[in-house]
């Protein structure tokens, strides 16, 4: 066993090791996996779209370069298949704060001040009682945000698919 002042020492110097390992990492997992679950968001809106395209022959196709193809995506279909989004309104708005959420992780590591909708991004997560804005300045995902988040991200799809499947009828 080592002596009690080696022991003070070596805590001391792994103090901060251990303060990233416990607040840095978790962050950083949940920040990928938000950000994988909204790339699967996105990607089935695409897949919707041109699954669209492909059965109604529709000329035009999704640009899926630009940015915001989820609303992009929303848009096109509302457009080109005249299905009406009034009824899921909420969810389509849900998830526009959430890609500005995701676009404040990649684009400023979280940091909501370094973002120009900023104000959109603070009110929203003030709503969350799932997310937080650490001391900091960064976004902080806690226990079950990604759970319910795409859990209404896959009821706005699922809206989505019914309205596109009913105009098929």
């Amino acid at each position: 066993m080592l002596p009690e002042d080696e022991r003070y020492f070596l805590a001391e110097c792994y103090a901060e090791d251990l303060q990233k390992t416990e607040e840095v990492f978790p962050r950083i997992q949940r920040y990928s996996l938000f950000i994988t679950a909204m790339s699967m968001i996105e990607g089935s809106i695409v897949i919707l779209c041109r699954g669209a395209k492909q059965i109604f022959n529709l000329n035009d196709e999704l640009n899926t370069k630009k940015s915001n193809v989820i609303n992009r995506g929303i848009k096109y279909l509302e457009e080109k298949l005249g299905i009406s989004t009034n009824e899921y309104k909420d969810y389509i708005d849900f998830v526009d704060s959430l890609r500005k959420i995701r676009n404040c992780i990649v684009h400023s590591e979280g940091r909501v001040s370094e973002r120009n909708d900023e104000s959109a991004i603070r009110c929203f997560v003030s709503t969350i009682p799932t997310l937080e804005i650490d001391k900091f300045d960064r976004i902080l995902i806690l226990e079950g945000f990604i759970d319910s988040s795409t859990h209404t991200a896959n009821l706005l799809i699922q809206r989505l698919f019914d309205s596109v499947r009913s105009k098929a009828k």
